[in-house]
């Protein structure tokens, strides 16, 4: 049994009880790429679980997965997983907030990134996101409940093994007032409409 979705620790663990009485071999196996890197066969897999059930079923994954993390822990594939993608969502607002300092100053959105771009701070985020952030178009390649969704799994990650991470706990929070306010179907990045309607001042 291979699960490649993105799953809750407490979802998992029925599963895995419910497998085992059966005497079924299961491994977790989320993936990352988006619907692109999905039919390129180029998704990052996170695989948790024994490392003979992988063997068993490499051969499939290496048709979907061009970077193939082996973690031998069972539920080591989601934690690995969610907490990519949690980092993620605060890269998103962080750049956000970098963007409207430079913005409110008095420089232009286009440039501001830019400088970005170029600086020890710039990476995949800014090249990537930053252009959605001040074209208006918040990014249509995932959507903000997914997001909020993904930050409710992190959540339940870090109280499960009594975690204190502040600043995930203040990202879920500005997430689901976002989801709250926008609904689920939006594109991810209008989480950022909060910062630019609290300061008065778009990005675009």
């Amino acid at each position: 049994w291979i699960d490649f979705s993105t799953n809750s620790i407490s979802c998992f663990n029925k599963i895995k009880r419910k497998l085992d009485n059966r005497i079924i071999n299961f491994i977790d196996a989320p993936i990352s790429g988006g619907n692109l890197k999905a039919k390129s066969g180029e998704l990052s897999i996170f695989v948790g679980g024994k490392k003979t059930t992988f063997n068993k079923v490499k051969t499939i994954l290496n048709l979907l997965g061009k970077n193939i993390y082996v973690l031998e822990t069972f539920g080591a594939g989601y934690a690995a997983k969610i907490a990519q993608v949690s980092l993620c969502y605060l890269n998103y607002l962080s750049l956000s907030e970098a963007l409207m300092i430079g913005v409110k100053s008095g420089i232009k959105p286009k440039l501001m990134l830019d400088i970005i771009d170029k600086s020890a701070s710039g990476g995949f985020t800014s090249s990537k996101y930053g252009p959605h952030m001040i074209d208006g178009s918040y990014d249509s390649s995932f959507s903000l409940g997914l997001s909020y969704k993904d930050l409710i799994l992190a959540n339940e990650i870090i109280r499960s093994k009594k975690m204190d991470l502040p600043v995930t706990n203040l990202t879920t929070k500005i997430y689901k007032k976002a989801f709250q306010k926008y609904g689920k179907k939006v594109n991810h990045l209008q989480v950022i409409k909060l910062i630019e309607e609290s300061n008065k001042k778009v990005l675009h």
